[in-house]
């Protein structure tokens, strides 16, 4: 069986909370009927539906699970894996993500504590652990959203995590490792809001992750996973709705805040 790939992030602190994504071999078989609503249960059926997801989330519930999948590639020699999530737990630390080609893990990434995430490429050993605490600030995001990639480049070896607006540095493991077949992402253990998941068959450059993660657009070529066209299934209690805008910020109701405080403090005076 093919080794997992766990990446804790965003505490994902590049992130929110528990979040568990898996990749694993599928084959499509009969259409997706809707969401469910009962407890998770362990099924053999595979029942998948194709949509548009754009300007729709998954609101996942305790117990449940969301997973998606590709056609068939013939060789990846680079990954790009974005998504945005909404959670009331650490995020990416207690958390699971998983991907794969065919039945050949890809990355297996996991917290070695509150700050520090260890990942593997292809089940590469010695893993190369990343420290949140040192990532470089890059801009301030102030979206309710959680915006979280990570990139990794075959010929460099290269792999590199990017939360909001910091990013970290960049890290080499497994140089020369090529991909192929289907590509699946399972999300487990994850509970609150998922959207606007994107994998691409190359490393996005710094002004296409910066694009994505201020939420500006979404680069166009190589997708191999895309919100606008995603093959998924759920198990458990999620429910397919309507997302919260991008333009829904945070950031103006901090400054108003902060413009009543001052305000009365000159009042006070």
């Amino acid at each position: 069986m093919a080794r997992i790939f766990s990446f804790s992030f965003f505490s994902f602190s590049f992130f929110f909370s528990s979040f568990s994504f898996s990749c694993v071999f599928a084959s499509p078989t009969t259409k997706y009927t809707g969401v469910t609503t009962a407890p998770f249960t362990a099924s053999t059926a595979q029942v998948w539906e194709t949509q548009n997801l754009r300007g729709r989330m998954f609101s996942v519930m305790p117990g449940a699970a969301v997973r998606f999948h590709s056609a068939v590639l013939p060789e990846v020699t680079g990954i790009t894996l974005c998504l945005r999530g909404l959670t009331d737990k650490k995020w990416m630390i207690d958390d699971r993500l998983q991907l794969m080609f065919g039945e050949r893990n890809a990355f297996y990434i996991t917290a070695s504590s509150s700050s520090e995430y260890q990942l593997q490429v292809a089940g590469s050993y010695p893993y190369v652990t990343f420290n949140v605490n040192s990532m470089v600030a890059v801009r301030e995001v102030s979206s309710v959203w959680k915006s979280r990639c990570v990139t990794w480049d075959s010929d460099s070896g290269m792999a590199q995590l990017w939360f909001d607006g910091r990013m970290s540095v960049r890290k080499g493991v497994s140089r020369g490792a090529v991909f192929s077949g289907q590509a699946e992402l399972s999300l487990h253990q994850f509970e609150g809001q998922l959207s606007d998941v994107y994998l691409w068959d190359s490393v996005l450059s710094t002004r296409e992750l910066y694009r994505y993660l201020y939420q500006l657009s979404v680069p166009w070529g190589g997708k191999v996973l895309d919100w606008t066209q995603m093959e998924f299934i759920t198990s458990g209690y999620v429910v397919l709705e309507p997302a919260y805008s991008s333009r829904f910020l945070a950031g103006p109701a901090k400054r108003n805040k902060q413009k009543r405080m001052k305000k009365r403090q000159r009042q006070e005076v």
